[in-house]
């Protein structure tokens, strides 16, 4: 009943206004013909600088335009930055004076901090002002600020509500942490919280960010927050800004102080994001550390719902699609380079309470926009009380009838945006309800009511307090009724080196390590295999050394070496098969290009420069990252097993960004290597394991992988350290045995049995057979025709070809001598002159490497878009004639393994360009000049053989 007759006088009131209004005739309709001045102010730094902006902004331009209030005034709105009274007091009192002029009113809205908002308040008492964020019990006093009003709940009140919060639970001690500029809160915590029975066992300071003294936030938080560690306290309170918070939170987190087991309060009403604060911390800022965090404010209204609010919203996405797009200027603190509607810092995100979302504004913006309308309002009803136009109020001839209560009252009369339902006679929101609200850390603003403070009487200091059984958490959703623990967390994270199926682990990725090393070292002395799986074992023996990197609980060394082991035996593996994936399509498909020559005059013992090229850069990166921006070890709180998991994380954000930089180059080579192994799938399978090659790619994306957990992993460092072993374990295992494993096992095998065997058979029937060589030579001796040459074999396995070669494709000079030693590799064209052996092939192309390797490949004459390749093993002698015995001219013998070749050429240039190849891959040693073939000897015989290459 007596809500209902104040509501019924206020409309009364309202409507006598709008008469007296209506018979004064001499106003007129003129808006321009008087003008007022509105100023904003605010401070340097202060987050809340646009939004609180934007709200008068908005509201001066509705006014304006709305010819129901302040007929014939024009209001201008005026932004003034003045500097924080904690630096400059005597400069904001001076600033105070100079806007209190005569004969002119002062029109005030600020989200000035509580000192400075006092300072201008006693340098201007005239002024008509308000503040969003000015909590200072002071502020009050109406015979100090008699036309003052806030949107705020004074500090006073918050706190002793959440003394009320304490004592509820009966937590009798807890830790407490103020900002510097806020340290007033500290005094009167001190002075009440024992009266309630709550003893302030720990209390501490911290000061504002200085980019001067660190670039990081934590290094100036570090001694504060170890302080309220080392208390082993579990309850806290927070006396700070709202924009502080979230590092506060972030500190808390760090050291190890947040989670389950804790409980952490604030007297703040919300939450503040400002505009750079990631960039103040090495890692991104996480709303999860916000979760449980209680807000105190008042009692809230019906919003949403409201047709005055639906219509506000509809103006409101209007004024600042308009505002981002034409007035850009008037707002400082905005990002207009971020474009991505995603993150906070989003200009639109910037204005309201649910980024992303947009469904309501926040706080501050509806507060300065009530605000503003307030001023109005009031200014209105003192020219119609008066009776009297805009000239008088330009004059300042109205000011003497405004008082705290009128302005309470237009609060109360007219529809606001704001959601305040109450305010007392001095101009503060009424306390008689406070709402406790917990933060859900899904974003920076997301909150519920967890629980309700009811003031005892009208007068009365001492609140009730009601929490909300079915929502009330802390960070781990613990039941209402339970208590923090009075003792550190029990469990406890980590890889302990005391674990006897880790130490099983360690053992096994050491005998790994020494493993893949000993295969190293065995193809360091054998110098005929392919050089390249040299540093393939080297990159395999590195790579299970990860598993050391994560023992232990505190473990500086451990996690600045973490980056190393994976990363770098990824990029020598990837870049030795890049390299030879690379080599062999230069060689087969690339063999008439200069690209080709490039790639393939690094093999032999010059094939570790290509991956070199990858691998340095690497090294250098990791090197810097270990020394400059290492990984730290950091207890990071998981609610899921409640309790604190010891992780390497990356101490700066340049940490995360060399560790991509790498991880891109990975994801590149591995590409590269896929595509290459497509291209050379029908190449000889002696060269290409392209299978073997796609099944190792696949066991090292998923080692990758490895490299982007590494410390990001909020699971159990335990499940982590099985899975990283028995992946890296696996992975290599299966790497060294496809690309390492067999060709050294196939090369022992051949040289330590099957040439044994085959000179031992050789000597054996010396005297009952004759050499493969003297058949060879005897066939050619007895043969007229080449053409009706037949193929001869001593058993299955022996096989005989003679080849006619026309020219070369790949022709060098013979004078250009140091050219010989740059390439490795040659091709020459033929054509099969026997059908009896390939009757279906035709042409013939030869390309030799320089293991030395011969490889035909042929080409039927049906189908050229064809080709099949045909492996012939390792050469063990050549010969070349001018003119041979029988009169045949520029012939070749060459003996292999397990066949031997006879290659007519159609010139003896021929012959001696195929010879300088050859012998230029057999003995890599001797100078190229040695083995051009002499002219002017009637026969040439060179006999080139493995004994002389050993030599």
């Amino acid at each position: 009943m007596v809500g209902f007759t104040l509501k019924a006088c206020i409309c009364i009131y309202a409507q006598l206004c709008l008469t007296a209004q209506a018979a004064n005739p001499n106003r007129g309709n003129n808006k321009t013909s008087n003008t007022i001045l509105f100023t904003y102010l605010t401070q340097t730094g202060v987050p809340v600088t646009d939004q609180a902006f934007a709200g008068m902004h908005m509201a001066v331009g509705e006014i304006n335009s709305n010819a129901s209030i302040l007929q014939d005034v024009n209001i201008i709105l005026n932004k003034s930055v003045i500097p924080d009274a904690t630096i400059a007091p005597a400069s904001v009192f001076d600033f105070g004076v100079s806007i209190c002029t005569p004969n002119q009113p002062v029109l005030i809205g600020s989200n000035l901090q509580d000192i400075t908002m006092e300072l201008v308040m006693q340098a201007c008492p005239k002024a008509l002002a308000f503040s969003i964020i000015a909590g200072a019990d002071a502020l009050s006093d109406k015979t100090i600020y008699p036309k003052f009003w806030r949107y705020v709940t004074t500090w006073g009140q918050r706190i002793k509500a959440q003394a009320a919060h304490y004592v509820y639970y009966g937590w009798t001690q807890i830790g407490m942490i103020s900002s510097i500029d806020v340290s007033f809160t500290e005094d009167i915590c001190t002075q009440y919280f024992p009266t309630q029975g709550v003893d302030i066992s720990a209390s501490t300071r911290f000061s504002k960010y200085n980019p001067a003294v660190s670039q990081y936030y934590y290094t100036q938080l570090k001694d504060s927050f170890q302080f309220l560690k080392s208390s082993n306290l579990r309850v806290f309170l927070i006396n700070a800004e709202s924009h502080y918070l979230i590092d506060v939170m972030m500190a808390a987190n760090r050291t190890g102080i947040w989670g389950r087991d804790y409980v952490w309060t604030t007297t703040q009403a919300s939450i503040a994001y400002q505009q750079g604060a990631s960039s103040r911390w090495d890692t991104p800022l996480n709303p999860q550390v916000l979760r449980g965090l209680t807000l105190l404010t008042n009692k809230k209204g019906s919003y949403l719902n409201e047709s005055f609010i639906q219509q506000f919203m509809v103006n409101f996405k209007a004024f600042i699609n308009y505002t981002l797009t034409n007035e850009q200027y008037l707002y400082s603190t905005l990002n207009f380079s971020q474009t991505n509607p995603a993150v906070q810092n989003y200009p639109p995100n910037t204005f309201y309470a649910d980024p992303g979302t947009h469904t309501y504004p926040l706080s501050y913006l509806t507060e300065s926009y009530d605000g503003a309308y307030t001023l109005a309002h009031t200014c209105e009803q003192a020219i119609v009380e008066q009776g009297v136009t805009g000239v008088e109020l330009a004059g300042g001839l109205v000011d003497g009838n405004i008082t705290i209560s009128k302005i309470v009252n237009q609060i109360m009369s007219n529809p606001t945006v704001s959601e305040f339902i109450g305010f007392t006679p001095k101009g503060d929101p009424s306390v008689e309800i406070l709402i406790m609200y917990q933060l859900l850390g899904t974003s920076f603003h997301t909150t519920i009511p967890v629980g309700v403070f009811n003031q005892i009487s009208p007068n009365s200091d001492v609140h009730t307090f009601t929490p909300n059984t079915s929502a009330y958490f802390w960070s781990g959703d613990r039941a209402y009724s339970d208590t923090p623990a009075a003792f550190p967390p029990a469990y406890q994270d980590f890889v302990s080196s005391t674990n006897l199926i880790t130490d099983i682990m360690l053992g096994l990725s050491g005998l790994w390590s020494v493993y893949f090393g000993l295969s190293a070292v065995l193809y360091l002395f054998i110098k005929q295999t392919v050089p390249l799986n040299f540093f393939i074992s080297i990159g395999l023996a590195i790579i299970p050394l990860n598993a050391f990197t994560i023992i232990g609980q505190d473990k500086p060394l451990g996690c600045a070496l973490r980056i190393w082991p994976v990363p770098l035996g990824l990029t020598i593996i990837l870049s030795c098969i890049l390299s030879k994936s690379a080599q062999l399509q230069a060689i087969f498909s690339l063999s008439r290009s200069t690209f080709a020559c490039i790639l393939t005059s690094f093999k032999g013992r010059h094939a570790i420069f290509l991956p070199l090229i990858v691998v340095i850069p690497v090294m250098l990166l990791l090197g810097v990252t270990s020394v400059m921006f290492p990984f730290v070890s950091n207890s990071v709180y998981v609610p899921d097993t409640s309790g604190y998991t010891w992780v390497c994380v990356p101490s700066t954000m340049q940490t995360s960004l060399i560790l991509y930089i790498i991880i891109t180059a990975i994801v590149v080579m591995s590409i590269s290597i896929v595509v290459l192994g497509y291209l050379n799938r029908n190449l000889p399978q002696q060269f290409n394991d392209t299978h073997q090659t796609a099944a190792s790619i696949i066991i090292i994306l998923v080692l990758g992988a490895l490299c982007l957990g590494q410390g990001y992993t909020t699971q159990s460092i335990q499940l982590q350290f099985y899975f990283e072993v028995v992946s890296s374990l696996v992975g290599t295992t299966v790497v060294h045995a496809f690309i390492v494993e067999r060709p050294l096992m196939k090369y022992i095998w051949v040289a330590a049995f099957k040439r044994y065997t085959m000179f031992k058979k050789r000597n054996h029937h010396k005297s009952a057979t004759k050499s493969r060589k003297q058949k060879s030579r005897e066939m050619l001796e007895n043969t007229s025709d080449l053409k009706s040459y037949q193929s001869y074999s001593t058993d299955s396995s022996d096989y005989s070809l003679i080849v006619k070669v026309d020219e070369p494709i790949s022709k060098l000079s013979t004078k250009d001598v140091h050219i010989y030693h740059k390439l490795s590799y040659s091709v020459f064209q033929g054509y099969i002159l026997n059908d009896s052996v390939f009757p279906r092939w035709l042409k013939v192309q030869f390309n030799v490497l320089n293991d030395p390797i011969m490889v035909v490949k042929c080409i039927p004459f049906i189908n050229t878009n064809t080709s099949q390749y045909i492996q012939l093993s390792q050469l063990l002698e050549i010969e070349s004639y001018k003119v041979y015995s029988n009169g045949m001219k520029n012939i070749c013998v060459m003996r292999l393994l397990d066949n031997t070749l006879f290659i007519q050429f159609s010139s003896t240039f021929a012959l001696q360009e195929w010879t300088n190849y050859i012998a230029r891959c057999v003995l890599k040693k001797w100078a190229a000049q040695q083995l051009i073939t002499m002219e002017g000897k009637a026969i040439q015989h060179a006999i080139f053989s493995r004994k002389k290459q050993a030599s």
